[in-house]
C-alpha cells in the first residue's frame, strides 16, 4: 500500500498505539492490498464523499483507500449522522466491472470481511463478533461497527465506495449520550493490552481484499454460508422497521443468493431487500 504525497497528518495528540505507521502496516499487508493507494489524513468531513468525488475522475482502477482520525460530517445508513466513540473510521473505492445491481450483497460481505478481519487481529473476538443484516457488526447485541456503500461511475467503471467505522473504546458517558449501548474492540482485547491499530487496520485490510476478490468473480453466493455462520439474528423473532414502523414481523431464516434476508411468516418465507428497511430483534 502506497501513501500519497500529502503532508503527513497531525497525530500527536493521540497514543502512539492508535496511530497508523504506514510502513509497518505496508509489511504487514497480503500481496493485493500492498499494491493499493492509501491516504492518511487527520481530519476530513467525511472518507465517503471524499472518495466519491475522487472516484469520478479516476483513470486506472487501482483500489483506493482514505482513513481519518476524525470525520466531521461522517455518515451512516439512511442518510443519518455517523456518530460513536474513538474509531477506526475509513473508506475503499473499488472498482467493479458491472453493474449497480450487481452489487446486491455488498454490504454483507464486507460486514463479514470486516468480523473476520478483527477476529484475526484479536482471536478473543471470533465467535463474539457477529453480523447484523445488512450493515452492522454487534457484540452481545450492541452495535460495533457500521457500513455505509455508495457507488460512482468513471467511464465503464464502477466504484462501489465503501465506508466503515469500527468503534475502537467507550468513552466515559458516550453510552449516555447515544443513548443506546455500544461494543467497542477494547472489549475484546486481553485484559489491559491497548489496540495496535497499525496491526488491526492490517487484518481488515487483508480481509477485505480477500473477500471482495471473490465476491467480484462469484457474487454473493460465495459468501452466503461464511455470512450465515455469523448471523446474530438467524431462528430468532425480528422485526422490519421502515421510518420506524413495523412492517413484517416473523423469524429470521438467513439470507438468500442475492443478500436478501429471509422471514418465516405466517404466509410462509417473504424474500426483504435492505432498502430503507431496519431489523430488530422483536422485543425491542
Amino acid at each position: 500500500m502506497h501513501p500519497t504525497a500529502n503532508t503527513p497528518p497531525d497525530t500527536s495528540a493521540l497514543p502512539p498505539h492508535r496511530q497508523i505507521d504506514p510502513a509497518r502496516l505496508h509489511a504487514a499487508l497480503d500481496a493485493v492490498p500492498r499494491t493499493w493507494a492509501l491516504d492518511i489524513v487527520a481530519e476530513t468531513g467525511s472518507t465517503n464523499s471524499d472518495l466519491l468525488q475522487m472516484a469520478r475522475t479516476r483513470t486506472d482502477s487501482t483500489p483506493l483507500c482514505r482513513l481519518a482520525y476524525l470525520q466531521t460530517a461522517g455518515r451512516g445508513r439512511q442518510g443519518r449522522p455517523w456518530a460513536g466513540s474513538p474509531s477506526l473510521t475509513f473508506s475503499l473505492a473499488y472498482p467493479f466491472p458491472f453493474d449497480p445491481q450487481a452489487l446486491s450483497g455488498l454490504s454483507l460481505v464486507c460486514g463479514l470481511a470486516l468480523a473476520n478481519g478483527v477476529a484475526d487481529y484479536t482471536p478473543a473476538a471470533r465467535g463474539r463478533v457477529r453480523v447484523k443484516w445488512p450493515n452492522d457488526l454487534e457484540v452481545d447485541g450492541s452495535k460495533l461497527s457500521g457500513i455505509l456503500i455508495e457507488t460512482a461511475r468513471a467511464g465503464s467503471t464502477l466504484w462501489a465506495i465503501i465506508g466503515m467505522g469500527l468503534n475502537l473504546s467507550r468513552p466515559p458517558g458516550i453510552e449516555a449520550a447515544l443513548g443506546r449501548p455500544i461494543a467497542c474492540v477494547d472489549d475484546l482485547m486481553p485484559s489491559g493490552e491497548p489496540i495496535d491499530s497499525t496491526g488491526l487496520f492490517a487484518a481488515i485490510l487483508n480481509q477485505l481484499a480477500g473477500t471482495l476478490a471473490v465476491f467480484a468473480r462469484d457474487g454473493m453466493p460465495s459468501q452466503r454460508a461464511a455470512w450465515e455462520a455469523l448471523d446474530a439474528y438467524r431462528g430468532r423473532a425480528v422485526r422490519l422497521l421502515r421510518d420506524q414502523t413495523v412492517v413484517l414481523e416473523g423469524i429470521a431464516r438467513g439470507i438468500d443468493d442475492s443478500g436478501q434476508l429471509l422471514v418465516e411468516t405466517s404466509a410462509g418465507v417473504q424474500a426483504v431487500m435492505s432498502g430503507e428497511i431496519s431489523l430488530r430483534p422483536a422485543a425491542a
